[in-house]
């Protein structure tokens, strides 16, 4: 009787794969298609930042001066990669760990657009001095696209979209090491550019706060940002648990 069962058997797993494979197609023109609309927010949204002319105490800086600018380059090449991949898994193409490294990138950047989103947003609206908001005239769809939309859309396609379910802990505490180096990096840059390369009394740091303090109290604020990164990864590296939990579950 079981010989007879086999194709019925083998008819049944072909049509579980099947959907299975359905399932995972949606899933994968879904996270393309929200990762394009999100490109398009944030590469226009960088784009006019830059363009934005900067006053003559940070010209010498150039665009990159700003964190915000930063870290929105990273996430626009992050939704790149993560669109590609998409694809390739679409038309079902080997590609190795690419997708490991693109998910660890994307760990960063939700790290960087916290700290730029949770900064900026206290800042200005508690203490509006501290910014540079009379230096440059921004209107609040651009704010939104460089300061807010960015986390947003990396945290909904983390959280709801991306497959956790292979999430490796080691890999994902690494990335904050990477963040680490990134601000570390960052921070050295603007502290070259002002205090070493350019000191014609006319040069300042892109953020007003930083003017009046000293290096030990720059370094303080440096550590201030790790912080935010330190805080936005152990949130995220528990939401993620909570939600790949409730998929396995559900499914």
């Amino acid at each position: 009787m079981g010989f007879f069962n086999l194709p019925i058997d083998s008819d049944k797993k072909y049509q579980d794969n099947k959907k299975r494979q359905m399932e995972l197609d949606k899933r994968l023109a879904l996270r393309i298609s929200w990762n394009l609309w999100g490109l398009y927010v944030c590469v226009s949204g960088l784009v006019e930042s830059i363009l934005l002319p900067l006053p003559p105490h940070l010209i010498k800086g150039g665009d990159w001066q700003f964190l915000t600018n930063t870290s929105l380059l990273v996430t626009c090449l992050c939704m790149i990669c993560i669109t590609c991949t998409s694809v390739v898994k679409v038309l079902r193409i080997k590609y190795g760990k690419f997708e490991e490294y693109v998910k660890n990138l994307e760990n960063l950047c939700c790290n960087l657009e916290f700290i730029v989103t949770v900064t900026y947003w206290s800042i200005i609206l508690f203490c509006p001095d501290m910014l540079n908001g009379k230096s440059f005239d921004v209107s609040w769809i651009l704010d939104l696209k460089i300061h807010l939309f960015p986390y947003i859309f990396l945290l909904i396609d983390v959280l709801l979209i991306r497959n956790n379910q292979d999430m490796n802990s080691t890999d994902f505490a690494a990335t904050f090491g990477f963040s680490v180096i990134f601000l570390g990096l960052y921070w050295s840059l603007i502290e070259i550019n002002t205090s070493v390369l350019n000191k014609d009394g006319l040069t300042k740091f892109p953020y007003p706060f930083l003017n009046d303090s000293d290096f030990l109290h720059r370094t303080a604020w440096l550590f201030v940002f790790i912080g935010l990164g330190l805080i936005n990864h152990v949130i995220l590296y528990h939401s993620i648990r909570v939600t790949a939990n409730t998929k396995r579950h559900l499914d």
